[in-house]
């Protein structure tokens, strides 16, 4: 039981980590084309 609540835990923070690393480059993006204009 305990096991299958820690898999899914790792599964969801390396779901968040990729999800965060996302919208990082996507600000860093956002960012660079605000310098542009």
């Amino acid at each position: 039981m305990f096991n299958k609540i820690k898999k899914f835990l790792a599964i969801e923070d390396l779901f968040c980590r990729r999800h965060c690393q996302q919208m990082l480059k996507e600000k860093r993006i956002i960012e660079q084309y605000k310098y542009l204009y």
